[in-house]
């Protein structure tokens, strides 16, 4: 694609200020939030993260063995009932899953959404920022936030608002205890644990960020929704894949591509 300059502006900058046991998010708060459709779909089959003005990130698991043409992301959207005509779709031109990706260990759960057109930043539609170091490794103790309009109970029917939950980042190994019919890699993040509260089915590909102390407010990615143990169980964290295993990947992907500058 052609390089185009955008605008000035910068990411992870929030609003105006699948989810279980999750609170409606106010219009527009979480300004990188995407829904990936299939197209004619009022529900997303997955959700997304807009990081640069011609990609966005999901899960592996939404895009393998699946055609592009047929998918399209949408931007700026709250309720899934009443479009706003400042939402933003474009089609997707390409799925690039994770080199590493693999689908029986659920690792390396990442595929980068290219577009068929630029996403200029608006005041309701910009980039999430990319974690700006990868000293801090495992986040634990940090307040997270993941949003979705996937299932708010388990295998329950979907919302048609968008919802958002806070939930604490644990530690890998006190993760792996948890779940140990899965395999928690380095390359995984976990989360959550209180009971009625987690992603859940159609949440997947969705971003998980944080607040990163000293930061001045602006917003990181730190995971994307990956995978779990039933929604909302006591006790039973969701796990994500980590965004500082795969970022050097994804830059080499989007280095070319328009970008918006950390605040």
């Amino acid at each position: 694609m052609e390089a185009v300059a955008l605008p000035a502006c910068y990411c992870g900058i929030s609003g105006n200020t699948r989810i279980v046991g999750g609170t409606i998010t106010a219009e527009n708060d979480y300004h990188w939030v995407a829904g990936l459709f299939n197209k004619g779909n009022t529900y997303p089959n997955c959700g997304a993260t807009l990081i640069t003005a011609e990609f966005a990130l999901t899960a592996a698991h939404c895009t393998e063995g699946r055609n592009p043409a047929d998918f399209e992301i949408k931007f700026g959207i709250h309720d899934l009932a009443h479009q706003p005509a400042t939402a933003i779709t474009r089609d997707v031109k390409e799925f690039i899953d994770h080199p590493s990706y693999d689908s029986a260990a659920v690792n390396f759960d990442a595929s980068l959404l290219r577009f068929d057109a630029l996403v200029f930043s608006t005041t309701k539609v910009r980039p999430i920022c990319l974690p700006s170091t990868t000293n801090i490794l495992d986040y634990v103790g940090y307040s997270s936030t993941v949003t979705g309009w996937g299932a708010v109970q388990d295998n329950g029917f979907p919302s048609l608002v968008l919802l958002e939950v806070h939930l604490p980042v644990i530690a890998n190994s006190v993760c792996q205890d948890i779940l140990v019919n899965k395999t928690i890699t380095e390359n995984m993040i976990c989360a959550g644990g209180n009971v009625g509260q987690d992603s859940c089915q159609g949440d997947s590909g969705g971003g998980l960020w944080i607040t990163p102390i000293g930061s001045g407010g602006h917003k990181e990615l730190i995971g994307v929704v990956s995978f779990g143990d039933g929604c909302g169980v006591a006790g039973r964290p969701g796990v994500y894949t980590r965004i500082t295993a795969i970022q050097s990947w994804i830059q080499t992907v989007i280095a070319a591509s328009q970008k918006c500058s950390t605040p």
